[in-house]
């Protein structure tokens, strides 16, 4: 926690959350810290709710802490939209704690640090854990609570119960009881009152080996990720948000997983699933397209994966025809050519590689121009003995009609040389003894 911060502290009354913004203001001298306390009235427990909000503006009050307050009905917002009212009153509650750490960056605490504490403990970890195991995560839901995600720190997260009771008891500190932590038509409820008391029953000390177990998933998840983000690095084409898909599936499935799940949630934040991540591999395999939440669209072609934030309007490209240069621009995107000597001169060149798609011979080519598509145009494949139409290539390839007067085409005076997703023809392709490559780079 830097120094001088400001710390937005969730404030339920209960013995949590009294006992973090209290050892909060303990630290506040040595720290320079400005606290506020933030409150959520879920509107569920009539009188109950409102001795809450009176006790926590009194503590505010006495312990001369700035007091915030939201009053909702959780109830009706949650049947609005179709969440339980658990789920609908965590939403409610961060972004009511977003809100005020807001204003503040944009009032009292312009170009400071905002935090937003809540009073998480190990206890609240270990039921996160249970969870998010019964409804099948992976790795990272059985890491539990993160200590701090973007602004949101929870300082209380090592502390248990016993030791939250035994801190508040020897401070003589007050605080509220939930009659609602014991409803046990609650799923957490159930973990916290039913399953742990099994679990401990079956092995004594159950909890503190699950805090352990928790401590070394999360040192492997953050290897795992580390990995994972190399993978997705490496992959990475020349455009935003566009990947080689050979690079890709050449990774472990487990980092192959992880790198797609963090290439869509750059786009679409973390409203992501299992079953997303699932769908975009097949798709890496099978190509095609799929969307995914934000109304994003992720199409795999011309072993390119590419995130859409819209798709394109299938809106017919005019007809065009630019002449070579280092750096053309088109109707359809920037191309830039560069040239190189042959580094595998004398060496069959390997068609695989995803560069290989974008290569020519600069020694044959002479004099191009870059064009769309014409009536009657044929091409040879490299590396195939035989000439297909343009629009039979493209239905082999299940390029849809709406998309193909947008491939650039690279003509020269021996005829089409390439053709952008089909690569070089025969006559221009690189082989052993090419001299000078030229290289198409698409933007």
């Amino acid at each position: 926690m830097s120094h001088g911060a400001w710390v937005v502290v969730g404030l339920s009354g209960g013995a949590d959350s009294v006992a973090l913004l209290s050892v909060l203001r303990e630290l506040q001298p040595e720290l320079g810290l400005h606290l506020v306390a933030a409150h959520v009235n879920h509107g569920i427990r009539g009188a109950e709710a409102d001795r809450d909000e009176v006790f926590c503006k009194s503590l505010c009050q006495q312990w001369n802490v700035p007091f915030y307050c939201h009053r909702v009905s959780v109830p009706a917002l949650a049947s609005e939209s179709g969440q339980s009212e658990e789920t609908c009153g965590r939403h409610v509650r961060y972004a009511f704690f977003d809100t005020v750490a807001t204003q503040l960056s944009e009032g009292e605490a312009l170009g400071q640090t905002v935090l937003i504490a809540t009073a998480h403990t190990a206890q609240d970890a270990v039921e996160t854990m249970l969870f998010h195991l019964a409804r099948g995560t992976g790795l990272t839901g059985l890491c539990g609570i993160p200590a701090k995600r973007n602004q949101i720190i929870r300082p209380l997260l090592t502390c248990t119960r016993e030791e939250i009771d035994c801190y508040l008891s020897e401070q003589g500190i007050s605080h509220v009881e939930d009659s609602s932590n014991q409803d046990l038509s609650y799923a957490r409820n159930r973990i916290r009152h039913e399953v742990l008391p099994a679990l401990e029953d079956c092995n004594p000390g159950a909890s503190g080996n699950m805090l352990r177990c928790m401590d070394l998933l999360k040192q492997e998840n953050a290897y795992l990720a580390e990995q994972a983000s190399d993978v997705k690095a490496e992959a990475q084409a020349e455009g935003k948000d566009t990947y080689y898909v050979d690079r890709l599936l050449a990774a472990h499935p487990v980092l192959l997983r992880r790198a797609l799940a963090s290439i869509l949630t750059d786009v679409c934040g973390q409203n992501l699933t299992a079953a997303h991540v699932a769908e975009a591999e097949q798709l890496l395999k099978a190509g095609g397209q799929m969307q995914i939440p934000t109304g994003a669209y992720v199409r795999v072609r011309d072993n390119l994966l590419c995130v859409l934030r819209q798709m394109p309007q299938p809106n017919p490209v005019p007809d065009f025809v630019v002449s070579g240069a280092d750096r053309v621009e088109t109707p359809v995107g920037t191309v830039r050519i560069r040239t190189f000597p042959n580094p595998e001169q004398g060496h069959r060149p390997n068609a695989a590689d995803s560069a290989y798609g974008n290569r020519l011979d600069f020694d044959k080519i002479g004099p191009f121009t870059l064009r769309n598509r014409r009536p009657g145009d044929r091409f040879q494949p490299a590396f195939r003995n035989l000439t297909k139409s343009f629009k039979s290539l493209c239905m082999e390839a299940s390029v849809p009609a709406e998309d193909r007067s947008a491939l650039l085409i690279l003509e020269t005076d021996a005829g089409i040389a390439w053709i952008q997703g089909f690569g070089p023809s025969e006559f221009a392709r690189v082989t052993d003894k090419t001299e000078t490559v030229m290289e198409l780079i698409i933007q």
